[in-house]
């Protein structure tokens, strides 16, 4: 680049390199808010995976409570100890039996 020759245009090379320095203001603000905005769905998306695979450990525990061998069983200590209760007959299940 040519040294300025005037005054004129010394100050003019002087505004283009304000104008320069102002138009990478907005560059970089957009950059930053580009850069938060992926940062924050990251991590919101972390949050989400550990509370649904907390969600799913929770329905295994409470789902997977009881087999149904272990209704069978329990339906039969019931009959031994308490001979005068009429209970209705436990159908058999699982593969033993064809199920």
């Amino acid at each position: 680049m040519s040294q300025p020759r005037n005054t004129n245009e010394h100050s003019q090379f002087q505004r283009g390199a304000t104008d320069l320095a102002q138009s990478y203001i907005p560059i970089l603000q957009f950059l930053v808010v580009c850069g938060g905005v992926f940062g924050a769905g990251t991590w919101f998306n972390r949050i989400e995976t550990k509370i649904e695979s907390i969600e799913s450990t929770l329905e295994k525990v409470f789902l997977d409570r009881w087999s149904a061998t272990d209704m069978e069983h329990w339906a039969e200590v019931l009959k031994v100890q308490n001979p005068n209760m009429t209970l209705p007959e436990v159908r058999p299940s699982g593969p033993r039996y064809g199920r």
